[in-house]
């Protein structure tokens, strides 16, 4: 889910990410390989000036592979949202968003269901200048999960722009003026999931990236968007459903007395290829 303020929407995504040949902490040559399918949808609904609903939803696969054996989880989430805005200069996004999460998505809810919620506000300074700040929650499999989010969305030089909402995206994107439009840049993703596995287990992902992207306009909305990127503090582990934290607050476990095993895999190279019907802003007025 895209938190950052944009100039555009991303309605449809369809994309594959890849990270090939990754080794194994313990050295033991095994290596594995990770790929992510996913595809997510989105519908902004204006009632009026004031208020408008999102409803959305997105499909994640995700696949582990090695001389040992493999792992496949997925994960399947509703996107319910309510945008209201208070004045020409403040506005707030609500968001509550169910979600199942397990390696087979058929098995009984009880067991593999999360709720989740957003809680985003844009304070406008300028045409060009909009602080962020707000508060992401799930109920992940190891304990509750809150995100305090703070940011800025900065247009600069006409053609530069500055996103941030930290601890979890950061972007910079130059946009070029040329007949044939490109966008390029680089940007920071970091992720917390969890996903159900067989044997009362359950898989804890935390999955921070460094990426360079550029989109390629291939239409006036349709977009082809790749970037490279390397892993930064990635971790992969698996515990059992009894061993979990207190709470996780931003990236910090408070009162975790989980065993330190190894994660699946170390750091490495991750590819990324996205499809993307993308409206702008201006296209809507």
């Amino acid at each position: 889910m895209n938190l950052q303020a944009q100039d555009h929407i991303d309605l449809v995504n369809v994309y594959w990410r890849n990270s090939p040949l990754n080794q194994t902490p313990n050295g033991d040559g095994n290596r594995f390989n990770f790929d992510l399918f996913g595809a997510d949808l989105k519908i902004p609904v204006e009632l009026n000036k004031r208020n408008a609903l999102i409803i959305g939803s997105e499909y994640l696969h995700s696949r582990f592979t090695s001389n040992s054996g493999r792992i496949v989880v997925s994960s399947l989430s509703l996107q319910l949202g309510y945008q209201h805005k208070w004045n020409d200069g403040f506005r707030s996004l609500f968001m509550v968003i169910p979600k199942i999460s397990s390696h087979r998505l058929s098995n009984p809810l009880n067991t593999t269901f999360q709720m989740g919620g957003l809680v985003l506000n844009t304070k406008n300074r300028s045409d060009e200048f909009s602080w962020k700040f707000g508060l992401y929650y799930n109920e992940e499999f190891y304990g509750p999960l809150f995100v305090p989010l703070f940011g800025f969305d900065w247009k600069f030089r006409k053609s530069h722009r500055l996103r941030i909402i930290a601890p979890i995206d950061l972007e910079y994107v130059y946009t070029t003026s040329t007949k044939f439009k490109m966008r390029y840049g680089l940007r920071f993703i970091g992720v917390n999931a969890s996903y159900q596995l067989q044997n009362n287990l359950y898989l804890d992902k935390a999955d921070n990236n460094i990426w360079l992207f550029s989109d390629f306009y291939l239409t006036k909305n349709v977009v082809l968007h790749l970037k490279a990127g390397h892993s930064i503090l990635r971790k992969y582990r698996i515990y059992t459903m009894g061993e979990k934290v207190t709470a996780k607050i931003g990236p910090s476990n408070i009162n975790d007395d989980r065993p330190n095993t190894n994660p699946l895999f170390n750091e490495g190279w991750s590819f990324e290829s996205r499809l993307t019907f993308r409206l702008g802003l201006t296209d809507r007025k």
